[in-house]
């Protein structure tokens, strides 16, 4: 490497270049890296900068990456920023200008382009991110993905939070990022508004879920609404999930959240108490997607009025519940069951299987009866005969 120093005018100059073979730096590791930077008026109060930063073969943190560059450009008042990365599962490109006066930070992002697991995002329009003390705040901030947007303006301050949160048409299939074997479908609306003190936060939720599934698993779509709030120390809400063969399951849960009084962010408390209910009817068909494996397929209409009261971590269940017009079949072994019906029931920790009874494919009858104990140690008991 090289390093040059000089004072024209006399100002304070430097500038760096570099060729390292290796480089490691807090647990993250380089096959190449290369630094090409230069300072003007270094003792000045707004000293000039201009570098350049290229790696490749980069681990971090589990990850790899083929190829990172970044560059500045500017003054320590005001500083052009971008950075360009790309790896096995996917790239990133975003640019900001950085001014920093008076304690206060603000970054205008002016580019973000992401692509992870073929799913790509980037943003619509510049945003503004302001971080003084230990307040933050985004305006602006709108990322589109697949049709879909994502809005956001948000204030993290001292005398408490506000946000205004949009979703808009966004496809679940957005969570193919995550890389999971499970394609989601659907789109979600979703309007999420943050305001009051930290000691006094209001919040508020309202969420549309049109055509939900799973591609090639689920067979019938599902559409979900969701109403929230957050006042006065608790979360209420209900919502409404409704299959396409006229089935729809409705919920309500009502549970104390107080607030963090640091942050005036939400705390959830074990103990807290928990009163939620849900009652409807259910196409078992929903859950097929949701199996490991692929063999199991299960069928049949749940008829549910299910109550869930006490502690959050141990709640006690009550109500009742009925499977009528079931079916189970594993591919794999050639297990075949019809005419499945079984009854529930709420008692406590358990879900009581009260009676259950199915017919085999050459005859045979099939019965039994056990729990399931959302409290014990031993959480499935069932008998079969």
């Amino acid at each position: 490497g090289q390093i040059a120093l000089s004072a024209p005018k006399g100002k304070q100059s430097a500038t760096v270049k570099a060729r390292l073979k290796s480089l490691t730096a807090s647990g993250a590791t380089a096959g190449a890296a290369t630094v090409d930077a230069s300072g003007t008026d270094l003792l000045g109060d707004d000293p000039g900068l201009a570098a350049a930063f290229a790696a490749t073969q980069i681990k971090v943190a589990g990850e790899s990456i083929d190829h990172l560059s970044a560059k500045a450009a500017g003054t320590l008042s005001t500083l052009n920023v971008s950075v360009d990365a790309s790896g096995p599962s996917g790239s990133v490109s975003t640019a900001a200008t950085v001014r920093a006066k008076s304690g206060e930070t603000a970054i205008t992002l002016a580019k973000l382009d992401l692509a992870i697991n073929q799913v790509q995002a980037r943003l619509l329009n510049p945003a503004e991110i302001t971080l003084r003390g230990g307040e933050a705040r985004v305006a602006n901030l709108a990322i589109g993905a697949r049709d879909g947007t994502l809005r956001l303006d948000a204030a993290l301050t001292e005398q408490g939070n506000t946000a205004e949160l949009r979703l808009e048409k966004l496809p679940l299939s957005v969570l193919d990022a995550a890389g999971s074997d499970l394609h989601f479908m659907g789109t979600v609306d979703a309007a999420l508004d943050l305001h009051g003190t930290k000691q006094a936060p209001d919040a508020t939720l309202d969420l549309k879920g049109t055509g939900l599934g799973v591609q090639n698993a689920s067979e019938q779509l599902a559409d979900l609404t969701l109403q929230g709030t957050w006042r006065a120390g608790v979360l209420q809400s209900n919502g409404r999930l409704a299959l396409t063969k006229s089935s729809a399951l409705d919920f309500t849960a009502s549970l104390p959240v107080a607030a963090d009084p640091a942050n005036g962010l939400p705390t959830i408390d074990s103990a807290a108490a928990i009163d939620a209910r849900a009652q409807g009817k259910l196409d078992l068909g929903l859950a097929n997607a949701f199996i490991p494996g692929g063999a199991d397929h299960i069928a049949g209409l749940a008829t549910i009025d299910l109550a869930a009261k006490g502690p959050l971590d141990q709640p006690s269940l009550s109500g009742s519940g009925k499977i009528t017009d079931g079916a189970y079949e594993n591919q794999r072994y050639g297990t075949r069951l019809r005419d499945l019906t079984v009854d529930l029931s709420g008692e406590g920790s358990k879900l009581k299987i009260v009676s259950l009874s199915a017919t085999t494919p050459g005859g045979g009858k099939l019965g039994g009866g056990g729990d399931v104990d959302f409290g014990g140690a031993q959480a499935v008991n069932v008998t079969v005969t």
